[in-house]
């Protein structure tokens, strides 16, 4: 694994993280809020991980 979810982990504890407004919509989709989802990625286990993907990188976490 490479060290793409350290990165996003460290710009979660600096604050430096945005969601869009369609990321909230998607969110409220699913039952979630922006605090259950950002509080849960430090604990979070790597899945899978798509480095290369077209829109940036991006993982996919348990």
């Amino acid at each position: 694994m490479s060290d793409f979810i350290d990165r996003v982990r460290d710009l979660l504890r600096a604050g430096d993280v945005r969601i869009s407004e369609h990321g909230y919509d998607e969110l409220a989709d699913d039952g979630l809020t922006a605090r259950e989802v950002l509080g849960s990625i430090q604990e979070a286990v790597v899945v899978e991980e798509y480095l290369n993907y077209a829109r940036g990188p991006c993982v996919l976490l348990l």
